[in-house]
């Protein structure tokens, strides 16, 4: 068996249920999985997700599908999009349509000379791009030293690794949980940032925050606590510990805290859109 053989064999071992059948009932909303026709083929399921050609299988290369247990292709997996494409270049513009990333910046194009108290900002999220740090880290600093530059940088760093990114600001994020709820498709997207092999949230806490958005917020970054080893978080924002402790309440904060999992990078400089005028 080939190496690579040998990553997708492990991959598809190791592969978490994703769905991706997303069959829609009479009322316009998503029906459970375990609805979906018994004469309802995998090979006609490839076919529409192929169509949609979105990449969701966040790098294990394989999807599935939520067969009832009778299902006669109950148990069998599908290649993802990004595993079938036989070119790099490719495969990484998939990752780019699912990574929801907008602006494009470089780490080259970060001029640590308007700011040198950010340069470990930038040094570290180069190291998290890399693996290299704890798996959850968080720019903390005022407004226009460069976190969302360095946030964005990341994300293209790791779709340039090959890996799959998924990138919100935090405002975006909550606008699309509310669109969710009146689609019917909120648990999806929850699941869906919660699960992201490399998640990146810019701008933490400036959102409009209740009881609802804290509530899935801590739902979020608990769960990526929790499975930190195989989930990496890049957090930025303008608030320290102890004002986030009051917009996002303290258990969220707590994991942010927590040394072993986290790293908290505080970037003290000036508006660099002040000096560039």
């Amino acid at each position: 068996m080939t190496k690579r053989q040998d990553v997708s064999q492990n991959n598809k071992e190791n592969l978490e249920s994703k769905c991706s059948c997303n069959q829609v009932g009479d009322t316009g909303l998503t029906v459970p999985c375990n609805l979906v026709p018994l004469d309802k083929r995998i090979n006609e399921l490839k076919s529409e997700f192929y169509k949609r050609n979105v990449c969701n299988c966040e790098g294990l290369e394989y999807i599935s599908f939520h067969f009832p247990n009778e299902h006669p292709d109950f148990g069998k997996y599908a290649r993802c999009l990004c595993a079938l494409e036989s070119t790099t270049a490719s495969r990484k513009e998939i990752l780019v349509k699912a990574s929801n990333l907008h602006d494009r910046k470089m780490f080259e194009d970060y001029d640590t000379n308007l700011n040198p108290e950010c340069k470990e900002g930038l040094d570290m999220a180069i190291k998290w791009v890399n693996e290299k740090i704890t798996p959850i880290l968080m720019l903390y600093g005022q407004t226009g030293v460069g976190k969302t530059h360095l946030a964005v940088a990341s994300g293209w760093a790791k779709i340039g690794l090959g890996k799959p990114v998924l990138f919100y600001t935090a405002t975006e994020l909550i606008r699309e949980l509310q669109s969710g709820v009146s689609k019917g498709n909120l648990d999806k997207i929850i699941d869906n940032v919660k699960s992201a092999q490399n998640l990146i949230l810019d701008d933490l806490g400036r959102e409009y925050t209740s009881g609802w958005t804290t509530a899935i917020f801590h739902e979020i970054i608990d769960y990526r606590y929790n499975k930190h080893v195989s989930l990496n978080t890049l957090i930025t924002t303008n608030h320290s510990l102890t004002e986030l402790e009051k917009i996002l309440g303290i258990p969220v904060v707590s994991r942010l805290k927590d040394f072993t999992a986290s790293s908290v990078v505080i970037m003290d400089g000036d508006d660099v859109r002040l000096k560039k005028r």
